[in-house]
């Protein structure tokens, strides 16, 4: 193997840690909120519609190796519990709740028929996963959210029939806002149902730009996530459904770190201000 394609998980840079001691921790319960899963069969059902994750246009040789490499490496990760549970214990993490992958189960660009059907395909999967050990793992699920009327259903499925108490949208939904008029029955019940929404940005809308050094989920992700919850705000979806629960990935983005930059817009600017009664920190 080319020694120069590599693709370390953990410690990291970022992240150094001493060896894990249970004995340390004895009172603690560890709970990681965002994890992926997969469901296989809908894989399979949807594999001749949607690109190979390894293979994103524009990216250099390297970053597709690296991409091909960390595939390799995670694909029976997100599909075995069993397998799993073992990567948790070493982690010292008590409880992981699960969320679809995102570039693999969100289908928001394929004809409405198998969308809606591979979205159902996923929430059978992914709370399959999570009940061959249901005191390691809480399911989460996931909507075709552009044939909204089916999303709903979806939702009251996940909730009623599943047990899945929570359903991740992308920062897009294809080329929309996660504010768009047309979605606002999915807010309305998630609302109603106490539902969960996992915003999880993925990938980036400013093209070629972040193709190099990993920028598309270094900057990229955090980015969407930024700009969906800047929308879910400044187009009063927030305003209008006050008891929705959001859980923002990447750290809510780069919104906390510029709140005021975004309260300034509000009170300095009729766009800005769009007539919420709040600023947006508030």
């Amino acid at each position: 193997m080319d020694e120069s394609v590599w693709s370390r998980y953990e410690p990291s840079a970022a992240r150094p840690r001493r060896e894990w001691s249970r004995a340390r921790f004895k009172d603690v319960q560890s709970i990681d909120c965002h994890g992926h899963a997969v469901a296989r069969e809908s894989l399979e059902f949807v594999r001749s519609a949607l690109p190979s994750p390894a293979q994103q246009p524009g990216l250099s040789a390297l970053a597709n190796a690296v991409n091909a490499l960390h595939d390799k490496d995670t694909r029976d990760l997100l599909a075995d519990p069993k397998l799993r549970i073992a990567s948790l214990d070493a982690m010292g993490i008590d409880r992981q709740v699960i969320w679809p992958t995102p570039h693999l189960h969100s289908y928001y660009t394929l004809p409405s028929d198998i969308a809606i059907r591979a979205t159902a395909m996923a929430n059978d999967g992914l709370a399959a996963f999570a009940a061959a050990a249901p005191g390691r793992f809480t399911a989460m699920g996931t909507v075709a959210l552009q044939e909204t009327d089916a999303a709903v259903a979806e939702l009251e499925r996940c909730a009623g029939q599943l047990g899945i108490r929570g359903v991740q949208l992308l920062g897009r939904i294809g080329n929309r806002e996660v504010s768009d008029p047309a979605f606002e029955p999915f807010w309305a019940k998630a609302e109603e149902l106490g539902m969960l929404v996992f915003v999880h940005g993925s990938g980036n809308s400013l093209g070629g730009r972040l193709n190099r050094h990993n920028l598309v989920n270094a900057i990229g992700n955090p980015l969407e996530t930024t700009i969906a919850l800047s929308s879910l705000i400044s187009d009063g979806v927030l305003e209008r459904y006050p008891r929705l629960r959001i859980l923002a990935a990447h750290g809510g983005g780069f919104l906390g770190a510029y709140s005021g930059r975004s309260d300034h817009n509000w009170g300095a600017r009729a766009d800005g201000y769009n007539g919420l009664p709040h600023p947006p920190s508030f």
